[in-house]
Parts: structure tokens; C-alpha cells; sequence
């Protein structure tokens, strides 16, 4: 059975979830599956839409609270999909070692990717600046065993 992971709400991040113990390299295996998807406006239909997370969280790297502290390069978390295979920052309560909340990414091409994590539930959007369109993935998410 998966671990649940961590809540966030609307605008502030939680703690962690008694019980949640980091592994000795703090290796976070993901795999969310999202079975709605919503396109603009055009409403929403069933999907089988699935995507894989890598998170280790490295002193050097991690995302602190204050972000004028924030190391040069923020994207550590890989992240695989039909897509392919893109680098994206990790979302936690800005202390390292914390558990991975979500994540943020963006690309030259103007695409902004954004998934949260709450309770099992994954979130993921994706907006297309260019293209004018904005997609959204709701579905679960586990951390592997």
C-alpha cells in the first residue's frame, strides 16, 4: 500500500504527516494518475493520463522559505510523462529534507506546469501562454513503496 502524502491547502503548506519517515537519501518516488482532464472552458472528460516524479532533496538545492536564499539551480525534481522528460521545482515547506508537496516548471516555449499534492489527491495544471489554452489533471498520487 502507498504512503499518503502531504496536504496543502489553498495558500499555505502544511507539516508533514506524522509517521512519514525519510528514507536515509530522502529518494521520493512518485506516480500520479489522473483520470479527469479539462481543456479551457470545453469541460471535462475521463482520462488515463499518468506521470512519474524523482525527488532527492540535496543540501545544496533545496528550495528555502525566503527565496532571496534560493540556490542557483532550484530544479531538482524529474519528472516523466508521455511528454517526455523535463526538470521542475519542488514545492515543500522550504526546509530540507521535507516531503514534496508539488512542484512548478516552465519552459522557453511559455508552458507553466503546476502539481500539488494533498491526501493522495494529485492537481495538475498546465498553461499554454502562446497557445491560449490551460489544461487541467485531477487524479491520485502515491509515493512508491
Amino acid at each position: 500500500m502507498a504512503k499518503p502524502l502531504l496536504s496543502l491547502t489553498a495558500l499555505t503548506l502544511a507539516t508533514a504527516l506524522p509517521g512519514l519517515a525519510l528514507a536515509d537519501t530522502g529518494l521520493q518516488e512518485i506516480t500520479c494518475r489522473f483520470t479527469t482532464e479539462c481543456i479551457g472552458t470545453d469541460g471535462c472528460q475521463d482520462t488515463d493520463y499518468q506521470m512519474t516524479i524523482r525527488y532527492v532533496p540535496d543540501p545544496n538545492t533545496y528550495v528555502p522559505a525566503d527565496p532571496e536564499t534560493a540556490p542557483p539551480d532550484i530544479f531538482t525534481v524529474e519528472v516523466s510523462d508521455v511528454t517526455g522528460d523535463f526538470k521542475a521545482a519542488p514545492i515543500t515547506d522550504g526546509s530540507f529534507g521535507a516531503r514534496l508537496f508539488g512542484f512548478t516548471a516552465f519552459n522557453a516555449e511559455r508552458t507553466q506546469r503546476l502539481l500539488t499534492m494533498s491526501g493522495g489527491t494529485g492537481r495538475y495544471s498546465v498553461h499554454m501562454v502562446d497557445e491560449g489554452l490551460a489544461l487541467y489533471y485531477e487524479g491520485t498520487c502515491e509515493e512508491a513503496e
